[in-house]
């Protein structure tokens, strides 16, 4: 993690942008689903060596990324290291002797590159920035180890690597522990933050003095828990004017609380599913142009889910997994829809052909067995391109045929595809031999 961060840093360095943009969760979704710019795009003339230290660092497949400092600043050395390739000549003469040198530009320096020390000066800061990340992660082990064990109370930790150098802002994950007592809670941070998970078990309450203490951290933007919440917790939280991605799982809360969440202007994430809510709850709620990341309440039917489609007509992430009682007559209301997951019992035939009227639609997530009839529609969606297929469990009646394969393999505009926990066999890898767009084929769990 250390080097993927890195990467990102090189990339920043090199084209002066950073790979992906967004909230917090649309930086995840893309990190899962997009292939940033080639840094060549954005600076034409890089060095096609830099460049592929660039991308090897932040690859998506494990197997191709970086993993060995050692071997980067090897790598790095021959790429940016000049080499004279000019043939040094004397022939006595004093004329020539007293001429000013021309200096050998190195093979892989672009022509377009006026100034080669610029080089340098970006090996050096590459060389310092992996050092410091080295430095520090032997650091953070060592403090790692040497710090005590509180088990009757909550951890807060910070992660380094998320945070932010322009606003000075840090992450912390509170940590619980089984058995923790509601008194045995650590005290939250104070600091300016800017992501904090509090994931305590379903039993641990945060007490009022402890939500005073987040609604005390301004740059705030994602907030995850599982403790019990109430509508003056909820409240509370309106004043965080930066707070976009709001999950709390366990939520056993209102309508008025799901009003008064879904009016902050800058939400931009919400997860619904642990909340007990129904159709009239969704239907009673105003217009949140920028909300892009849904998860629905798990007893709504198509009714509230048309009536959230309403509401929030820019969501392009919808995880429809737990709201069983949803179809395809209210997805397709989704228009900006770009990802989806789905239980495979409502992705059927008649429901992939509803989603081939999203133009949009790139991804798709699918959880359980399916018939063939499922892929056929899957093929006719232009703009697909990740495909990710899991299973449930190892079972006999969740059986992977020939034909279902052979429909995947159809997919020819799939650039990624991922089969997990799925009785894979190995002539059912044949099946994607053929395709000349498919760049990852990712297997997990299975019998190869």
């Amino acid at each position: 993690s250390d080097l993927y961060s890195l990467g990102m840093i090189c990339y920043e360095l090199l084209t002066g942008e950073r790979p992906y943009r967004g909230s917090l969760m649309q930086v995840l979704t893309a990190i899962a689903t997009e292939t940033p710019k080639r840094p060549s795009e954005l600076r034409p003339g890089l060095s096609p060596e830099l460049e592929q230290i660039c991308l090897q660092l932040i690859a998506k497949e494990v197997t191709v990324r970086t993993s060995d400092a050692s071997a980067l600043v090897a790598q790095l050395n021959r790429c940016l290291k000049p080499s004279a390739t000019g043939e040094t000549q004397f022939n006595g003469t004093a004329d020539s002797a007293s001429q000013p040198t021309e200096s050998v530009r190195p093979a892989w320096l672009p022509r377009n590159v006026p100034d080669p020390r610029t080089r340098g000066r970006i090996f050096w800061c590459v060389l310092a920035l992996l050092s410091s990340g080295i430095l520090f992660g032997i650091a953070l082990n060592l403090a790692t180890d040497r710090a005590p064990s509180t088990p009757q109370q909550l951890v807060a930790s910070r992660s380094a690597q998320q945070a932010d150098t322009e606003t000075g802002s840090q992450s912390v994950l509170a940590t619980p522990i089984n058995g923790d007592s509601a008194n045995g809670k650590a005290r939250l941070p104070t600091q300016p933050l800017r992501v904090i998970r509090v994931i305590c078990n379903r039993s641990t309450e945060l007490t009022s003095s402890d939500w005073q203490r987040i609604t005390r951290l301004p740059q705030l933007e994602y907030l995850e828990t599982l403790c019990k919440t109430d509508l003056d917790d909820v409240r509370a939280l309106r004043t965080l004017p930066h707070l976009s991605d709001i999950r709390l799982w366990n939520s056993e809360l209102d309508v008025t609380a799901l009003q008064e969440l879904w009016a902050m202007p800058q939400l931009q994430s919400i997860a619904l599913d642990g909340w007990r809510l129904d159709d009239g709850a969704c239907q009673s709620l105003p217009l949140a142009p920028r909300l892009t990341h849904l998860t629905p309440p798990a007893g709504i039917t198509d009714v509230g889910l048309r009536a959230l489609a309403a509401a929030a007509p820019n969501v392009r992430f919808l995880n429809i997994y737990k709201a069983r009682g949803v179809s395809e007559a209210s997805i397709r209301e989704f228009r900006s829809l770009g990802t989806l997951i789905s239980d495979s019992t409502r992705l059927r035939t008649e429901v992939t052909t509803a989603l081939a009227e999203l133009p949009e639609l790139r991804t798709v997530t699918i959880w359980g067995p399916l018939d063939r009839a499922s892929f056929t529609p899957l093929s006719r969606l232009p703009n697909l391109t990740h495909v990710y297929w899991q299973g449930y469990f190892w079972s006999d009646q969740h059986v992977v045929t020939d034909l279902q394969i052979a429909s995947i393999g159809d997919l020819q505009q799939a650039t990624h595809v991922q089969l997990e926990l799925l009785p894979i066999q190995d002539r059912h890898v044949h099946a994607f031999a053929n395709s000349k767009q498919l760049k990852t084929l990712v297997l997990k769990g299975t019998r190869l």
